[in-house]
Order: C-alpha cells, then structure tokens, then sequence
C-alpha cells in the first residue's frame, strides 16, 4: 500500500487563515485610531482656540470697561456738571446736553458690548432684563415711548451659552437701532415669552415700514437694508427662526423663534 498525502493550498491552512485574520485586524485597528487620532487633534486644536478667543474676549471686554468706559464716565460727569455751571453761555448749553446725552448713550452701548463679549452664561431672565434696561435706556433719550412685556416663566432659568446671548443681544440692539435711525416711531415694544417650549422674542414699532426682501436667505447686502441680513445670520447661526413682516406706513415687527436646549 502506499499512502498518498495532499496538502491544501497556503491559504486554506488553518495558520495561514489565522495569521492573516489577526492581520487585517490589526491594518484595521491602526487605520481607525489614526483617523480617530487626527480627529481628535482637531478637537483639541479647535478648543484652543476657542479657549483663545475667549481669553481675548475677555480681555477686550475688561480694557473697553476701564479705559473707553470709565472716560465716557467722566465725560458724562463733566458735561452734566458744565450744564448747570454758573456763567456758561446759553448757547453753549445745547452743546452740553447733546454731548451729555451722546455720552450716556455711548457708555450705555459699550456696556451691551461688554455684555455680548462676557464669555459666562447668561440666564433667559438675566438676558431678558438686560434687553429691557437697554431699550428703556436708548428710547428713554429720544423722546420714544417704550414698553417692555415678558413672560418667559419656566424659561427664564435656561442657561443660554455666551454665543446664544451674544446674537440675540445683537438682533434685539439692531432692532432698537433701525426704530430710531430708520423707523421714525413713537413707541417701540419689546415682547418676550414662551410658545410651545420655544422662546419668543419680537421688537415692533408704529414707524413708518418698509418693503422686507421676501427670501431671507438668498437675500445680498443692500445699502439700506436696515441690517435685515445681519439680524438673519445671526439668528439662523444660533439655530433660531427670523421673520420681519412690514409695509410702509404699517410699522415693522421682527421676530425671533428659538427653541432652548
């Protein structure tokens, strides 16, 4: 008799199959962790510099507040003490005031630049009582009624990230500024509530209107536009909803719908 022996191919044998299953395993595995690796390099690298520009948010904040701050300060002082001084010519007078109110107003406008730059969170409520004290302070000068209705309830306690108070800070300061320089109202309204879990926030006025541009986001940069395509970038970068609905001679309501996390 003779015994006859027939070896299988390389790889079909049971060490070879072995061999290189751990091999594919381990190409794999070294593939994943590099793509893994760099993401998280990027990660890192993008919370650096996030860290960054807080920093230097922080630090822009703090030297806007004591140096540019604290002179409009003492301007404001000045300009106040000057206007009840003895021997100062009555022509002179509406100088003195229209440099104090510019001064109150200016120093008003870097406190709400302090506030958006403020790398902290910032509460609905703290927002929404910011906004309130900002537009009665700016209506207040300019002989603007203004009226402020807020009814934010269980949405007052949601933390809102310094990004999210910085654009709706914004939004609301460019609606405050357009009523006074475009709008030519009489009174303004600042509403602020809660509609199905979403925070609403809308500033209007009785001004004179204006034809909105009806496709918000194709809209392009336009001389007069009353910084429509400003306010919409800075709500849709938040996640939030915008709308502006007026016509002239019908006054002009901006709204903004923003659903909390």
């Amino acid at each position: 008799q003779i015994k006859i022996y027939i070896r299988p191919p390389l790889w079909r044998r049971p060490w070879f199959q072995f061999s290189a299953f751990v091999l594919i395993g381990m190409v794999l595995y070294l593939i994943h962790y590099s793509i893994i690796k760099r993401k998280l390099k990027a990660v890192a690298a993008e919370l650096d510099n996030q860290s960054r520009l807080a920093a230097e948010r922080d630090r822009i904040a703090g030297e806007v507040h004591d140096d540019l701050g604290g002179q409009l300060s003492s301007i404001l002082f000045l300009s106040e003490g000057l206007t009840y001084e003895a021997g100062i010519p009555d022509n002179l007078k509406p100088s003195l005031n229209r440099l104090h109110d510019l001064s109150k107003s200016s120093l008003q406008n870097i406190r709400d630049i302090i506030f958006a730059l403020d790398n902290r969170r910032s509460t609905v409520e703290e927002l929404v009582a910011r906004l309130e004290q900002g537009g009665t302070e700016v209506f207040a000068d300019r002989g603007i009624t203004f009226n402020c209705r807020k009814e934010v309830d269980e949405l007052g306690s949601i933390e809102l990230t310094s990004r999210q108070k910085r654009n709706l800070t914004l939004i609301v300061k460019e609606a405050f500024h357009n009523a006074v320089k475009h709008a030519e109202a009489s009174w303004v309204q600042l509403l602020v509530q809660h509609d199905d879990g979403k925070l609403f926030i809308q500033v209007s006025d009785d001004g004179k209107g204006f034809d909105p541009p009806e496709d918000l986001a194709n809209m392009e940069d336009q001389e007069g536009g009353y910084g429509i395509e400003y306010m919409y970038k800075k709500a849709t970068a938040i996640g939030a909803d915008f709308g502006v609905s007026s016509a002239p001679g019908d006054g002009t309501p901006i709204t903004i719908s923003w659903p909390p996390p």
